[in-house]
């Protein structure tokens, strides 16, 4: 297998399971439709986020698109309908609802981790009654993420808390609100359906009983 296919195996495997960064690694995150590509750097325990066509750094048809990781993923579940497994930031599937509400139905044991990337909550609040009635639907296939431990310091705390935010008003907010400069409309999940996503989902996608 050459190069070029691992480095794709791998962003495929990252989309699925996620990645935990060493350091001085980068992750990137393709604007699907656009030629920015925002990219993550973590330095000595530190995030630094910043947008890569400041270094000249641009998407084009030389990396793998978006639809490409869609059908990966899919092919995968299509081969082994019984997997179980977490995809993380929703499979950035935020601005394709009936795309995911499909695969959900398809697929028992699936589950979207709704970790922020933070654009995913943008997407999501320009479709705000879809988006209420898949996290309604789907709120027991649907487990919270922050991407990050408890440890971190510094920048890296500050951008976790306002992803901590965001997605904590999208998830029990009542109103569209602007957070820490994202405009959010929530989808004011109760308490039961809040509960899973926070806690019980998560125990059973473990296989430990709550």
């Amino acid at each position: 297998m050459n190069m070029k296919k691992l480095w794709i195996l791998f962003l495929a495997l990252a989309l699925v399971v996620g990645v935990v960064l060493p350091t001085g690694a980068t992750d990137v995150y393709a604007a699907e439709g656009s030629n920015i590509v925002a990219t993550v750097t973590v330095q000595d325990g530190e995030y630094r986020e910043f947008d890569s066509i400041e270094k000249g750094w641009v998407y084009d048809e030389t990396l793998p698109s978006q639809e490409f990781f869609f059908l990966a993923l899919e092919g995968a579940f299509a081969r082994h309908p019984k997997l179980r497994a977490a995809v993380a930031h929703m499979g950035f599937y935020s601005d394709n609802l009936d795309r995911a509400s499909a695969l959900l139905d398809l697929y028992p044991n699936l589950y979207f981790d709704i970790t922020p990337a933070l654009i995913i909550y943008s997407q999501l609040s320009e479709t705000p009654e879809k988006s209420k009635a898949f996290f309604n639907k789907y709120s027991d296939r649907l487990i919270y993420g922050t991407d990050a431990d408890n440890d971190l310091t510094g920048h890296a705390r500050e951008y976790n808390d306002t992803k901590t935010e965001v997605i904590k008003w999208f998830l029990e907010g009542n109103e569209p609100k602007n957070v820490c400069g994202y405009d959010i409309t929530p989808v004011c999940l109760n308490a039961e359906k809040l509960a899973d996503i926070y806690y019980n989902n998560a125990m059973r996608f473990m296989g430990k009983s709550h």
